[in-house]
C-alpha cells in the first residue's frame, strides 16, 4: 500500500517535469519565430579592398546590435552605425528599413604627415608641393592624403632641389634634403679705377676685380683717395650666380647751410628733397637749389663750392596772389576758411594755396567748395543754394535704408596687399597678394541684409531678423539694384531680362561689396596693423565673437570650434555678436558673404598696384567670403580665406555697400 503511493507520487512528479519542460520549450520556440519576423541582418561590403581586414561595426543610434561585422536590427526603425578600420578614417551609414541585405560602404584613407627639412638647415626656404608653393619656413611640415607627392626646396643661395615623397596612411615620411650651395663671381669695376676693394672686411684687390665665390651676401667697400668711399651688398644667387657692378665715384663733398623764408616749404639740390637745414654736395660744379611752397613764387640759385667749403644760401620767397570771384544762385554769405568774406558776388585776392570755401544762406544747406587761386588768372566760383529738403532729394538721401533699418557706415579704405602671405599658416595656394588702393570712400551696412529687409523687395511682409541666407548672387545683386531704385541712385548692376549682366564702375548705386574692400573691412579698419582674423591675431577664438560651428555641433559635423560657445547652433539673429573693431556685425560668422567679384584660380598682373579693384572681368563663380555657424575651422576665419560659390547656400547671405562719390 505503502509503496503503491510512492510510485504514484513519483508519477505525478515525471507528469509535472514534462509539462514544464513543454512550456519552455514553447516559450523558446515562440521567441525564435518573433526574432525571425522582426530582426533583419545586413552585412557590408568595404571599399577599396584593404578596409575589409579588421573593420569594426560599431551601433550609434536605433534599436539594433552588431556582431562579427554584421548588424542586425529589430524591428523597422533603421538605425546609425559607425564603420571604423584600421587606417581608415571613420564613416557614419544610415540603414534605413528598406535597404538590402548587402550595404556598399567606401572609406577614405586616413592622413599621414610630411616632415622635411634641409641640410645645411636654413630659414625661409620656399616649399612646393606638385609645383604649387605652399610655405616658406625652415621645415615643411603638412597633413597630407596618402599618396605621392613631389616636394621642391627653393633658397637663393642653394641649387633648387627636388624630391618624391611617398606618404601613407598614419605613417610619416621624414627626410632631410641635402642642398648644394650655388657657385658664381662678382664682378666689380669703377670710374675711376684702380679703388681698393675689401669684401666682408678683408682686402680683394683694386678694381677692375673678379672675386669668386658661393652663394650668399657680401659686404662690398670700395674706396679710393679724394673719392666718397661706396659700401654696397652684392649677392650670389642661383637666379643671378654673376652679379657685376660699375661704381661711379663722386668726389668728396662739402657742406650747404639754408636759411628759408618762410618755413615749411620744399627744398631740393640738383632735384633731390632734402629735409633739414643742412646737406652734403659734390665739388667742383655748380648745384642748383630750388625753393618752393604753395602760395609763394619760386626761388632758385646755383653755387660752386671747393673741398670742405661750407656756404649758407638765404632763399626768401614772394607771395603769389589770384583773383577769385564768388556767385551763387541766391543772394548769399562768403565764407573763406571758416571767416566771413562778405555777400556774392563778391571778388577777392587770396594767395596761392588750398582755400575752403563756404555759401551760407538762411534756411538752406551750406555749399562748400575748395578753391586754389592762380597767378595772374581770373578764378569764377559758382554755387547752387538748395533747401533742406532739395538737397535730400538731390543727394539720394537713404530713405528706403532708414526704413528698413539697414544702418550703413562710412570708410575710406587705405591701400594695403590683400590675400596671404606665403607664410601663413593653412594658406591656400589662390590667396594671391594683391596690391590694392581707393580712390573712393565706400558705405557698407553694419549687418547683414535680414530675412525681413529682403522680403520687402518681393513686396512680402516679415518681422525676421535672421539673416538672409540660401539665395543666389544675382538676387544678392537684383536686391541692390531695387534699394537703388527707391532711392533714385544709379544702378550700379545693369540687368537684361531680369539677369545681372555686367556693371557700371562709376554708380553710386548699392552694390555687393568687392572682395578687396570686404577683406580691408576684415583685416585693416580701425585697426594699427593688418590683422589675420576680424578680432586680431589670436588663434583662440575670443568669447562672443561671433556664431560659428561651437561644441553644439560636436558630432553633426567633422570639425567644430574646441572649448566655444555661442548659443546658436543655427543661423543667429544679427546683432546678436558684439561689433568688431570697425562697428560691423557678423563679419566673421553667421553666415558667409557674396562679394562682387567674380572667382578665379588666376592671379591678376602682380606688379601694379589695383586701383578700387574689383575683381576679374569673368568667372564661373563669385567670391563668398567670412566664415558662418558651420565654420568649425580657424584656417576659414581668416580674413583672406576666399571660397567659390556658384549656387545658392543655406549658410551664405550677404551685406550691402556703395560709393559714396
Amino acid at each position: 500500500m505503502v509503496e503503491d503511493q510512492l510510485i504514484q507520487q513519483a508519477r505525478r512528479r515525471r507528469q509535472w517535469l514534462m509539462l514544464g519542460f513543454a512550456a519552455l520549450l514553447l516559450v523558446a520556440l515562440a521567441a525564435y519565430l518573433v526574432w525571425l519576423l522582426l530582426t533583419r541582418g545586413y552585412d557590408f561590403r568595404l571599399a577599396p579592398l584593404e578596409a575589409r581586414d579588421g573593420y569594426t561595426v560599431t551601433v550609434v543610434s536605433g534599436r539594433a546590435f552588431a556582431m562579427g561585422g554584421k548588424l542586425f536590427q529589430l524591428g523597422g526603425e533603421g538605425s546609425e552605425v559607425e564603420i571604423n578600420a584600421p587606417r581608415f578614417l571613420p564613416k557614419r551609414v544610415i540603414v534605413g528599413p528598406d535597404a538590402g541585405a548587402v550595404i556598399e560602404v567606401e572609406l577614405e584613407p586616413a592622413p599621414g604627415r610630411v616632415e622635411i627639412g634641409t641640410e645645411p638647415a636654413l630659414d625661409d626656404v620656399v616649399w612646393s608641393l606638385d609645383g604649387a608653393v605652399v610655405a616658406q619656413a625652415a621645415r615643411l611640415s603638412l597633413t597630407l592624403p596618402p599618396g605621392e607627392y613631389t616636394v621642391g626646396a627653393v633658397h637663393p643661395y642653394f641649387q633648387d632641389h627636388t624630391t618624391m615623397a611617398r606618404v601613407a596612411s598614419e605613417a610619416t615620411h621624414a627626410e632631410n634634403l641635402r642642398l648644394a650651395p650655388v657657385s658664381g663671381q662678382i664682378t666689380l669695376d669703377s670710374s675711376p679705377a684702380g679703388a681698393a676693394v675689401t669684401i666682408n672686411g678683408a682686402a680683394a684687390g683694386a678694381t677692375p676685380l673678379v672675386f669668386s665665390g658661393v652663394g650668399g651676401a657680401y659686404q662690398v667697400r670700395v674706396a679710393h683717395a679724394g673719392y666718397q668711399t661706396i659700401d654696397d651688398r652684392v649677392e650670389i644667387t642661383a637666379r643671378l650666380p654673376a652679379p657685376r657692378r660699375d661704381y661711379r665715384l663722386l668726389r668728396q663733398q662739402a657742406a650747404l647751410l639754408f636759411q628759408l623764408d618762410p618755413a615749411g616749404g620744399i627744398l631740393t639740390v640738383d632735384g633731390q628733397a632734402v629735409a633739414g637745414d643742412s646737406v652734403s654736395v659734390a665739388v667742383g660744379r655748380p648745384i642748383q637749389v630750388n625753393y618752393q611752397k604753395p602760395g609763394f613764387h619760386p626761388a632758385t640759385t646755383r653755387v660752386t663750392l671747393s673741398i670742405g667749403q661750407q656756404k649758407t644760401v638765404a632763399l626768401s620767397l614772394r607771395a603769389a596772389m589770384g583773383e577769385v570771384t564768388f556767385n551763387a544762385n541766391l543772394p548769399a554769405e562768403v565764407f573763406i576758411n571758416g571767416k566771413a568774406a562778405g555777400p556774392t558776388p563778391l571778388t577777392l585776392s587770396l594767395p596761392n594755396t588750398e582755400h575752403a570755401v563756404a555759401f551760407r544762406r538762411g534756411g538752406h544747406r551750406a555749399v562748400t567748395k575748395t578753391v586754389v587761386p592762380l597767378a595772374g588768372q581770373a578764378i569764377n566760383v559758382q554755387a547752387r543754394l538748395l533747401t533742406e529738403y532739395e538737397a535730400r532729394r538731390a543727394g539720394g538721401a537713404a530713405k528706403i535704408t532708414d526704413r528698413l533699418g539697414i544702418k550703413m557706415a562710412r570708410f575710406q579704405p587705405s591701400a594695403y596687399t590683400m590675400g596671404a602671405p606665403a607664410n601663413e599658416a593653412e594658406r591656400q595656394s589662390h590667396e594671391y597678394p594683391v596690391r590694392v588702393d581707393f580712390t573712393r570712400p565706400i558705405a557698407v551696412s553694419t549687418h547683414e541684409i535680414t530675412e525681413a529687409q529682403f522680403a520687402a523687395s518681393g513686396g512680402r511682409q516679415s518681422t525676421s531678423r535672421l539673416p538672409q541666407s540660401n539665395i543666389a548672387w544675382q538676387d544678392a545683386a537684383r536686391f541692390c539694384n531695387w534699394l537703388s531704385r527707391q532711392e533714385g541712385l544709379p544702378l550700379f548692376y545693369r540687368e537684361r531680362d531680369g539677369r545681372v549682366v555686367g556693371w557700371d564702375a562709376t554708380a553710386v548705386g548699392y552694390r555687393l561689396p568687392s572682395e578687396a574692400e570686404w577683406e580691408w573691412l576684415a583685416k585693416r579698419a580701425k585697426r594699427p596693423r593688418p590683422t589675420r582674423y576680424v578680432w586680431g591675431d589670436g588663434v583662440r577664438v575670443p568669447k562672443s565673437a561671433g556664431n560659428f560651428a561651437d561644441q553644439s555641433l560636436a558630432g553633426a559635423q567633422i570639425f567644430t570650434l574646441t572649448d566655444y560657445q555661442d548659443a546658436h547652433s543655427g543661423k543667429a539673429e544679427v546683432g546678436s555678436y558684439r561689433a568688431d573693431r570697425a562697428g560691423l556685425h557678423d563679419l566673421a560668422g553667421n553666415v558667409a558673404e557674396w562679394a562682387h567679384d567674380f572667382f578665379s584660380f588666376l592671379p591678376p598682373h602682380l606688379g601694379v598696384v589695383h586701383s578700387d579693384y574689383l575683381g576679374p572681368a569673368q568667372g564661373n563663380g563669385h567670391v563668398v567670403k567670412g566664415g558662418s555657424y558651420l565654420t568649425g575651422q580657424l584656417s576659414r576665419l581668416r580674413g583672406a580665406f576666399r571660397r567659390e560659390g556658384k549656387a545658392p547656400a543655406a549658410d551664405v547671405g550677404f551685406r550691402v555697400a556703395r560709393y559714396l562719390k
